[in-house]
């Protein structure tokens, strides 16, 4: 009799403590980690969904070496931006594996390798876009989104990033109406 009840006991301990090593390992997975980006600006991952949110005003801080979420990048596979900032800071998204990103309108510029070295196949911004900044670099250029673009002008939202492909000379190009920007290297 003393072994049933040591061995039920015994069976008590392990799934208790089963229960336990679950509910921790589900927290960990299931939690939202916050960082400062900004005088004014947060970001939140969501490390269940993969969604980093990016809340608040103005300018996202110069990152560089210390981006905040570089530990999570290969858990980031979507970016939104609300409304509200107006610059994606230098690096932010550097190798994250990110595939889709939303920009608010208020965004005014795309910091320098911003999106370089990433798998973005859609970039959502709206038509009423302010953005005005943006340097396509040779990383973006590997993107499934970039090589989906047709040859010819390439618009991110309003603003004329560059020509794509071959411009042979004397080649007229027309601005679709309600271009907001043409980059300074579109040509």
């Amino acid at each position: 009799m003393k072994k049933v009840i040591s061995l039920i006991l015994s069976l008590g301990v392990v799934m208790t403590s089963c229960a336990f090593l679950f509910e921790s390992v589900y927290a960990e997975t299931s939690e939202v980690l916050e960082f400062s980006c900004g005088l004014d600006a947060t970001a939140y991952l969501d490390r269940k969904t993969g969604m980093l949110t990016v809340k608040g005003k103005g300018e996202m801080n110069f990152f560089y070496d210390d981006i905040p979420w570089w530990a999570y990048r290969n858990e980031i596979y979507s970016v939104t931006v609300e409304e509200g900032i107006t610059k994606i800071a230098e690096t932010a998204f550097l190798d994250c594996d990110i595939t889709r990103i939303t920009l608010p309108a208020s965004l005014e510029k795309i910091g320098d390798d911003a999106l370089s070295m990433t798998d973005i196949e859609e970039i959502i911004i709206p038509d009423n876009s302010k953005l005005c900044e943006f340097y396509v670099t040779s990383y973006l250029r590997k993107t499934p989104w970039y090589k989906s673009q047709p040859d010819g002008p390439v618009y991110l939202g309003n603003m004329l990033l560059e020509y794509k492909g071959e411009m042979s000379a004397n080649t007229e190009i027309t601005v679709k109406n309600g271009t907001y920007a043409i980059n300074c290297y579109a040509f």
